[in-house]
């Protein structure tokens, strides 16, 4: 997530010549939540107390929203920049 919000500053910021580069860390960085989510899910299986696997399944959804919006956010200022 820290890097999601790194890269979102990029996109506004960051040199125009590299700005592609922070959309791809962008995806790259989703992808890297959505693959430590699967792995957190698969460890749930194995847990008995219901109310620590719903609280953590609730936190990992939460958290791939965010990724998942910070990476549209970058990704949005990308297409801006580009078209600027």
């Amino acid at each position: 997530m820290d890097l999601l919000r790194l890269l979102v500053i990029v996109t506004e910021v960051g040199n125009p010549n590299a700005i592609t580069d922070g959309g791809v860390g962008a995806l790259l960085a989703e992808a890297a939540a959505q693959g430590a989510a699967l792995n957190v899910r698969v460890n749930l299986t194995a847990l008995q107390d219901a109310d620590l696997v719903a609280a953590t399944a609730a936190q990992v959804d939460e958290l791939l929203a965010q990724a998942a919006q910070l990476r549209g956010q970058a990704l949005t200022q990308v297409m801006q920049r580009l078209s600027a």
